[in-house]
């Protein structure tokens, strides 16, 4: 990459940031800290973007936000209920998102805000067609259940659900495996807290 190119691909970077925040607000989405993101029901939708020279690509993913409370419950953080609800997106202790697969590229065109104004018009249909299916945390369980990734999800699915001892059998052996749920405190690692949490109700 050249020297010019490595220019243009920084303005390109600060430009981004400017057009998410006019456009995305224009399009029904809210726009915090950097985070571009839509509530729809008790799902949080959050479109995550990047520019080059030549394209404009997005990734978009989703939770059900009750898995947040109930995150905050096993940690212990009441106080994170009160902030406000684009925490859910920005904040340090949060739920993990679910990475949709769906594939989102428009070509640059040399204009980025026609370019992402088009993104725009790809995400629309993508948050249509999950609000029809993900209307509950179970639903989000089912979207989920086989990927590795979402296990801290889907064992906090299950404590909102109120399935309890599953929850524990599946902390238990994840722990047994040395698996940590990705970050904890000074007591351990999410799972830990989880089991102390299930075990004292």
């Amino acid at each position: 990459m050249t020297r010019e190119e490595q220019r243009r691909l920084r303005d390109l970077k600060q430009a981004l940031s400017s057009v998410e925040r006019t456009l995305a607000k224009s399009n029904g989405f809210q726009y915090a800290h950097g985070y571009v993101f839509r509530f729809v029901g008790s799902f949080v939708y959050w479109l995550r973007c990047t520019a080059d020279l030549t394209h404009v690509r997005g990734t978009l993913a989703v939770k059900p936000t009750q898995l947040d409370e109930v995150l905050w419950d096993v940690l212990e953080m009441p106080e994170n209920r009160k902030q406000p609800k684009s925490f859910s997106v920005r904040g340090a202790f949060t739920a993990p998102f679910h990475v949709l697969p769906e594939r989102l590229e428009v070509e640059m065109g040399g204009d980025l805000e026609a370019a992402y104004a088009e993104l725009l018009s790809l995400v629309e249909p993508v948050i249509e067609r999950y609000d029809g299916v993900l209307k509950s945390v179970g639903d989000f369980m089912g979207l989920i259940e086989h990927i590795p990734g979402q296990k801290l999800n889907f064992i906090l699915g299950e404590v909102f659900l109120g399935h309890e001892q599953h929850a524990l059998e599946l902390l238990r052996d994840a722990l047994s495996r040395q698996e940590t749920g990705g970050f904890g405190g000074t007591r351990g690692s999410v799972y830990d807290y989880a089991v102390a949490y299930l075990e004292q109700r």
